[in-house]
């Protein structure tokens, strides 16, 4: 083998693939995707926001949960580890259910909201959020991965990850990693386009990570479950209208 042929072999074994597969549909509006990439695998579901509810789940009061637990007690398809949380178990940052405020908005300049309003679903800076009757469901993390289609400036750091995200046609992705990733890798995946391995997300926003990682999703005979020993105050969940 030729010096030439011998450095492609070596880059093509030493460079990250992402081998991204098809959507896998699950339900009427409601596809799942694994991608392995780079050692890792994500989990990834696509949700047409007009056919699903998507809002916060809360822990058994004074308690917290799995997110199974809290799955199982809501009667929710799918539910993701959200909020960051104190030493306390108390959930840290906005957090608004049904139209009620169950915990504050907290004034933290890497931080973004996700906003499910009556006529649009939104990802903005906490400086941009302003609180009114038409915001039916909301929660807050960060940071931001994806703005505009654009992945910004972040921070180095690899740790299991939970993101959530939206598509130019205003769907909503779930990614959740089974194992360490790259912060900025994660963030690229999100924002490239579907036909170059990557989700086409026009904006994202990162949510509690490392050991609060965690999923449950039981949706007709598909079932996963990416469990973790930190148990939460709250999550963000799917369900039927």
């Amino acid at each position: 083998m030729g010096f030439l042929w011998r450095t492609i072999f070596i880059l093509f074994l030493w460079t990250p693939q992402v081998w991204a597969g098809t959507w896998q549909n699950l339900a009427l509006g409601l596809n799942y995707q694994k991608i392995e990439t780079g050692g890792t695998v994500l989990h990834a579901f696509k949700i047409d926001p007009n056919q699903y509810t998507i809002k916060p789940v809360m822990a058994l009061p004074g308690q917290i949960n799995s997110v199974k637990t809290m799955a199982d007690k809501n009667a929710a398809l799918l539910v993701i580890n959200a909020n960051f949380f104190d030493e306390q178990g108390k959930p840290l940052g906005l957090i608004k259910k049904d139209g009620q405020v169950l915990n504050a908005l907290k004034k933290v300049s890497w931080w973004g909201v996700m906003s499910f309003e009556k006529s649009r679903i939104r990802i903005i800076h906490t400086s941009e959020f302003a609180d009114s009757a038409k915001v039916i469901s909301a929660l807050q993390a960060g940071p931001r991965l994806v703005v505009n289609g654009i992945t910004p400036k972040i921070k180095e750091e690899t740790s299991p990850k939970t993101a959530i995200g939206l598509t130019h046609d205003h769907q909503v992705v779930i990614v959740v990693s089974q194992s360490f990733v790259s912060i900025n890798k994660l963030a690229d995946l999100l924002s490239q386009p579907e036909e170059k391995g990557g989700l086409g997300l026009v904006d994202a926003l990162n949510l509690d990570g490392g050991s609060s990682t965690q999923i449950y999703a039981k949706i007709g005979n598909f079932e996963l479950s990416l469990p973790s020993y930190v148990e939460l105050p709250s999550g963000l969940g799917v369900f039927n209208r």
